[in-house]
């Protein structure tokens, strides 16, 4: 609904879209850029991690200049501080307009400044910001709130840091954790995504190409609302949408389960799995998202046949149970990690149709009865 405000009412005059237009097409038009949206200043006293969410970025930045080594980054900032980090940082990969800022902890909106010419500032980095193909931004900021609402930004391209939005719980807008998200609601959900995106939004594409134009229901066990609203503009199509492990009961209850279920703390990873699989429809998915952190854990080494990983890869020889000489038994492959009587059902009964691995999921499709 936000986008929706933004384009009705918000006409920027063409002196302004002149100088945005002028910009874009000396600086910025011949590659893909990563507009980063970060506060400083006077926004010290307003949020009391300001430094840690600052120091935020610059993962996400890395993974982006991974994935597109060309990019470029533009800055959009109140900081002549972080400009000068960054500058040390990234050198020509960098670009600024010139706009006013302070080293001091004192607003640029309240330094005896000219206050059109500064929003006039504001209103052009904002809009250089929405011709970028990536935000990261801070949530608890208005700015970054409105160039994250104001841009047509592809699921996984726009991230938003931070400790709370700056907006606020709108009961309208935004679902309570275990609360199902209808089709309606989708559609007024702003654009909003987490941290722990990123690292695998790439991939979502060639997980999900059979899902994305069908009305599919989703479970998320993360309890963050806003990935739910990730999700629900994501999968456009979808009728249900949960989050937390606190919704899964009432669903249920009316004998359903689940088309997709997603992973994303990595906490508890293999008895999640084992307690919801079962819960996905025949033809569906389980996603588990930041298996790198695996390889950070007190099991990480790769020699380790007792971590999670270990035992996903194990699950890739139930593929093809069928074909396994008579003489090797199942529970004696799992038998590290479960009993002769507690292996999970779905392994014995060989329902796994497949597992993809990439370099930071793990994604199990659920064979059709």
């Amino acid at each position: 609904i936000y986008n929706r405000l933004f384009k009705k009412y918000l006409k920027p005059i063409p002196a302004i879209l002149s100088k945005v237009n002028d910009f874009f097409v000396k600086y910025m038009q011949t590659k893909p850029w990563v507009a980063v949206h970060v506060r400083g200043s006077d926004k010290v006293y307003e949020s009391s991690s300001l430094d840690q969410t600052n120091e935020s970025y610059f993962g996400f930045i890395s993974r982006i200049v991974e994935l597109n080594p060309n990019i470029g980054i533009f800055l959009l900032t109140d900081s002549s501080s972080v400009v000068s980090d960054f500058a040390t940082r990234y050198g020509q990969r960098l670009l600024c307009t010139a706009v006013s800022r302070t080293a001091s902890d004192v607003g640029v909106h309240i330094n005896n400044q000219n206050g059109v010419a500064i929003g006039e500032e504001v209103l052009i980095d904002v809009l250089l910001a929405t011709k970028c193909q990536y935000f990261i931004g801070n949530q608890e900021s208005n700015v970054s709130l409105a160039i994250a609402s104001m841009g047509t930004w592809r699921p996984g391209f726009m991230f938003l840091l931070g400790t709370g939005s700056a907006r606020g719980d709108n009961v309208v807008l935004h679902d309570r954790v275990g609360h199902t998200l209808t089709k309606e609601e989708n559609q007024l959900t702003p654009s909003v995504q987490t941290d722990k995106v990123l690292q695998s939004a790439t991939c979502y594409d060639s997980l999900f190409a059979g899902y994305r134009d069908k009305s599919i229901s989703l479970l998320d066990l993360s309890a963050n609302k806003e990935r739910l609203i990730f999700w629900g503009q994501y999968f456009a199509h979808g009728n249900c949408f949960i989050s937390g492990h606190d919704g899964v009961t009432d669903w249920q209850k009316e004998g359903k389960n689940f088309d997709i279920i997603v992973d994303s703390d990595c906490l508890d990873t293999l008895a999640l799995f084992v307690r919801y699989f079962p819960l996905v429809e025949s033809g569906g998915g389980y996603l588990i998202e930041n298996t790198s952190s695996f390889y950070n854990s007190s099991q990480g080494s790769p020699l380790n046949d007792i971590s999670v990983y270990s035992f996903f890869k194990k699950l890739v020889d139930v593929v093809n149970i069928n074909c396994w000489e008579s003489r090797i038994s199942v529970t004696d492959y799992f038998s590290s990690f479960f009993t002769a009587d507690s292996i999970p059902k779905f392994i014995v009964d060989s329902q796994i149709a497949s597992i993809e691995f990439t370099k930071t999921t793990i994604f199990i499709k659920k064979a059709c009865c």
